[in-house]
């Protein structure tokens, strides 16, 4: 089953939810602007460090991010019902 919202969507909204710009989250990273922007459009981080730090800037869990874009974490399904 996949996620609703995969890195790019979590990350955005985040930023969003906080009235960041992406020149905000920049200055606090030390990320690219152009490097935020093309991650909030789903290209993938370049590695963990990265990861970590948009987590930490943005107020999210750093681990459960990095499961869902490192190491392509999805849940499990959902037994059927029958009725």
């Amino acid at each position: 089953m996949p996620l609703e919202d995969d890195f790019c969507d979590i990350i955005k909204k985040a930023r969003i939810g906080q009235a960041w710009s992406v020149e905000d989250v920049a200055r606090i990273t030390g990320l690219p602007g152009a490097d935020i922007t093309a991650l909030e459009r789903g290209d993938r981080p370049r590695d963990r460090a990265e990861v970590r730090a948009l987590a930490t800037t943005l107020g999210l869990r750093p681990g459960p991010l990095e499961q869902i874009v490192l190491e392509k974490w999805v849940p499990q399904p959902i037994p059927s019902i029958r009725g």
